[in-house]
C-alpha cells in the first residue's frame, strides 16, 4: 500500500468522520474533499489530510 494512502487514513482516523468514510477508497476521498471540512475544519489534521486527498484523487 502506497505510504501516501497510510498516512491520508491515519491523518482522518481521529476526525469526525462516519467510520466507513475512514477506509481509503476514491469515493469516500472525494467524499471527504467536499464533505470533510463541514466538522472538521479546525482539526489539527485538517489542512494536511485535504492536500494529500486532493494528491490521492
Amino acid at each position: 500500500m502506497d505510504n501516501r494512502i497510510k498516512r491520508f487514513e491515519r491523518l482522518i482516523g481521529s476526525m469526525n468522520l462516519p467510520e466507513n468514510r475512514k477506509v481509503y477508497n476514491r469515493p469516500n476521498v472525494l467524499w471527504f474533499v467536499r464533505n470533510g471540512a463541514l466538522q472538521n475544519r479546525s482539526h489539527r489534521n485538517f489542512n494536511e489530510a485535504v492536500q494529500l486527498a486532493r494528491e490521492l484523487m
